[in-house]
């Protein structure tokens, strides 16, 4: 059973590439609580966040993208969460560099679902009908 499961009634920023990029974080954060549940061992469970790591920072960077190529109104504060999260999550990865346990791994997983979450729609929810006014779907 997944830990987080995308749901695109409540999540969709209706923006294609955007949706796909949030569905492949859930997928990614399935992926690091999976490693744990299936006993994968640290090292693979060390890979998957590394591979959220990156893959969250190019998706922060498509949004940004998005975001000046529209002259997205609200870009500045979103621009600083994302830079707040990013801090985080690479706070995050030197800790479990450091650690390894798999109660960390759940706790970052819960915190980037939550992040994910209330990032989904107190944000990104804003910027769906301003990119799709924009040609952007």
């Amino acid at each position: 059973m997944p830990f987080l499961t995308w749901d695109d009634r409540t999540m969709s920023v209706h923006v294609k590439v955007l949706d796909n990029d949030h569905r492949k974080m859930v997928a990614m954060i399935n992926d690091l609580f999976s490693g744990i549940q299936d006993g994968r061992g640290k090292n693979a469970v060390s890979k998957a966040l590394d591979d959220l790591v990156v893959y969250t920072a190019e998706h922060f960077a498509r949004e940004e993208a998005f975001f000046d190529k529209t002259e997205y109104p609200d870009a500045a504060p979103h621009k600083k969460a994302h830079a707040e999260m990013a801090k985080h999550v690479l706070s995050y990865q030197e800790k479990y560099q450091n650690e390894k346990t798999d109660a960390l791994v759940i706790e970052i997983a819960n915190f980037i679902w939550t992040w994910l979450v209330d990032h989904d729609l107190t944000f990104d929810k804003k910027y769906g009908p301003h990119l799709n006014s924009k040609g952007v779907i």
